[in-house]
């Protein structure tokens, strides 16, 4: 009976944690047990009838897992969310459910909510991207602080782990300097330092819901670039914890990252067609 509390273990596991490479563990387990107890059975090793009974009971008790397995794989299967069809966009999702969608499109949960992201962004957003990410990188060569760019996941929790948290977001660049806030799934909590660089479908959520957002969870500075006119706005948290507007930049500009003491961004570089 212990292999059969171990599959069985094995199967809660699973029905939580689709993962193909497990599936096929789990089958190779299924077939060892079945091996070992039909070997026994078959070849007459068990003379002892009490003890053949218990053999052939657990033989009972491992089909019945292998079907109630196979049954639990193929609801796993059904309910899978493989298209962003299948979810309604008025429907608040948590971080635990958003890691079980099975699907490539790009998306960001907002307190809970849905919010698409561009599927293919424009040519001067990508080199935008790049040309940001490399100064900084550039600068961040051999210091404690990371950049990132997207897609990468920025989560902010709530106490309860993954099914209490309802935002995650995906930061055109972000700079993290406290370590302890990156796992494997991205980062956990504030950036340092986040740029967005925004586009005519994504505009209006990156200077207001997203705004907010970074506002309130202490991201300490925040840069909305406009890469089709060539433009910069710069926003600082202030002691209050509200964002200051420092100044709109232009392609002639080198900006002062205040998150750093030394550190100036040539937009020239960035803008340049």
């Amino acid at each position: 009976m212990g292999e059969l509390r171990v599959i069985i273990l094995e199967l809660l596991f699973y029905l939580n944690n689709y993962d193909k490479k497990f599936a096929k563990y789990l089958y190779n387990r299924i077939k060892c047990c079945f091996f070992v107890l039909t070997h026994s059975l078959g070849l007459g090793l068990v003379k002892d009838w009490k003890v053949s009974l218990v053999h052939r009971r657990d033989f009972f008790h491992l089909w019945v897992w292998v079907f109630f397995i196979i049954f639990g794989i193929t609801i796993k299967r059904v309910a899978m969310i493989t298209s962003l069809s299948q979810l309604d966009l008025n429907k608040k999702y948590s971080y635990a459910e958003y890691l079980t969608w099975q699907f490539q499109e790009h998306l960001e949960l907002i307190r809970g909510r849905i919010f698409r992201m561009t599927p293919a962004p424009t040519r001067r957003h990508q080199k935008a991207s790049f040309k940001l990410s490399l100064q900084i990188g550039n600068y961040l060569n051999n210091r404690s602080c990371e950049v990132y760019t997207a897609p990468f996941d920025v989560r902010f929790p709530k106490e309860g782990g993954d099914d209490n948290t309802y935002t995650v977001v995906q930061p055109d660049i972000c700079v993290i300097c406290d370590k302890s806030k990156l796992d494997d799934r991205g980062c956990v909590g504030a950036p340092d330092f986040i740029i967005e660089i925004l586009s005519p479908t994504t505009g209006a959520k990156d200077a207001t819901i997203k705004f907010d957002l970074y506002e309130e969870q202490g991201v300490r500075e925040y840069w909305m670039v406009y890469p089709g006119e060539h433009l910069l706005d710069v926003f600082l948290l202030d002691d209050k914890g509200k964002y200051q507007f420092v100044k709109k930049y232009t392609q002639d500009d080198k900006v002062k990252v205040n998150v750093f003491e030394d550190l100036y961004v040539d937009m020239s570089e960035v803008f340049k067609d």
